[in-house]
């Protein structure tokens, strides 16, 4: 019996019933294929933002050579077909590394108090 992954280890916010009638499934492949190569992550649809922490980060530089061929996989076209696909997906999204624990809490602290005295 072949032993089950999870699929799609992400964290997706901002998802209405509306963005169905335009769901694009090549995009969605291609962030739960992210989610699954650094082990997480969280992608707020309305701001088109990808934020992964420090560790999840380190994750995609170690595991980034299997992304591409398990898209290939998915979608069933070519690497030179994905890799367009990916440029275009990602040429639209705003990918943000925010620091966890206490250097996560202290960065919070820091960006909250920038935006309240501005």
């Amino acid at each position: 019996m072949e032993e089950e992954s999870p699929i799609c280890k992400i964290n997706i916010s901002g998802f209405s019933l509306d963005n169905f009638k335009t769901f694009n499934s090549e995009g969605y492949t291609i962030i739960c294929r992210l989610g699954e190569t650094c082990d997480g992550l969280s992608y707020f649809h309305h701001t088109s933002k990808i934020i992964l922490d420090s560790n999840q980060q380190s994750q995609l530089f170690n595991n980034f050579e299997q992304l591409i061929p398990n898209i290939t996989k998915d979608l069933g076209i070519s690497q030179e077909a994905v890799i367009e696909k990916s440029i275009d997906f990602f040429s639209e999204k705003v990918v943000v590394v925010q620091p966890t624990g206490i250097q996560g809490k202290v960065y919070n602290i820091m960006r909250n108090a920038k935006i309240m005295y501005r």
